[in-house]
């Protein structure tokens, strides 16, 4: 899944959990996302030099190979989307940090959706470094941009949605 979908996704979360204090809203939001930010700050412009892609950014088929070809960037990748590193990294900071719980949910959000739109070169392996894959139906990351729109535009409905409800919910209440 690409990472505007991943903040969106946080976005849905933040207004489920009714936070108040800017602070929280951009902690869930962001740990819906962060599990991709060593890729895209590290391995894209590896990758988009050792092509010699304009501005480092690789290209779709430059991925082709990777794994293979450097092991230590793909585990850049793979760390962070694995649930040992969620229960070694992840839940101790936020429980140590007091930050809000349900950002604990929204980065296990990030894994569980990628479970499903990752196959083939990076078919997710939520057990790393241990070998076992989850092998996806689509690479919603490769997307054409068209869809790309249609998957935000309905996040940010659902978004809404939940914000609607949550206040409904809270009126009732006072």
């Amino acid at each position: 899944m690409d990472i505007i979908s991943h903040a969106l996704v946080g976005n849905v979360l933040k207004e489920a959990s009714g936070a108040h204090s800017l602070r929280n809203k951009l902690i869930i939001v962001s740990f819906a996302f962060v599990a991709d930010i060593p890729g895209l700050l590290v391995v894209y412009p590896l990758l988009g030099h050792e092509k010699g892609r304009a501005y480092w950014i690789p290209h779709d088929s430059d991925w082709v190979g990777v794994h293979a070809a450097h092991p230590y960037w793909a585990a850049i990748w793979e760390i962070p989307h694995s649930f040992f590193f969620l229960g070694l990294i992840v839940v101790p900071l936020v429980l140590w940090l007091r930050w809000p719980r349900i950002a604990i949910a929204s980065y296990i959000s990030h894994i569980l959706l990628d479970l499903p739109t990752h196959t083939g070169e990076w078919v997710e392996r939520p057990f790393y470094p241990f070998g076992m894959t989850v092998k996806g139906f689509t690479d919603a990351w490769a997307w054409p941009f068209s869809y790309w729109i249609v998957s935000w535009a309905a996040l940010i409905a659902m978004g809404y949605f939940v914000r609607f409800l949550t206040r409904r919910k809270q009126a009732a209440a006072s």
